[in-house]
């Protein structure tokens, strides 16, 4: 008998209120995408609790499986939030990642979910 298991883990930093929503948001390929470098830096440089980060970017939102998907995406996945930690520095096995990428110790959330939809647009 043979078995494959594949396991997908999406690493972002809850500063939005994602922590708080049910549905993960779309994880769109708007994120990887050249024509948004400045956008996206912007986004990533901001808090959407300070302003409306895509008005300011001219992004537009739209719903798939009732989570909002950037409209600018030319791919999206949705998925159902199944567990959420935040990352302990007790378990990185190479300590130096600790000190080069969370000097002011805010650790990132880790969540596992489960895919409810794929869309290409």
């Amino acid at each position: 008998m043979f078995c494959l298991l594949f396991f997908f883990f999406f690493f972002f930093q809850a500063e939005d209120g994602i922590r708080d929503f049910c549905l993960s948001r779309g994880l769109g390929d708007v994120y990887k995408r050249q024509d948004y470098r400045k956008q996206l830096s912007y986004c990533g440089a901001h808090s959407g609790r300070d302003g409306d980060k895509l008005a300011a970017c001219g992004f537009s939102a739209l719903h798939l499986d009732g989570a909002p998907v950037l409209a600018q995406s030319q791919t999206a996945l949705t998925c159902r939030k199944l567990f959420c930690q935040q990352l302990d520095p007790a378990g990185f096995i190479d300590t130096s990642l600790d000190a080069a990428n969370y000097p002011q110790k805010d650790y990132h959330f880790l969540y596992v979910s489960e895919i409810l939809g794929a869309y290409l647009f």
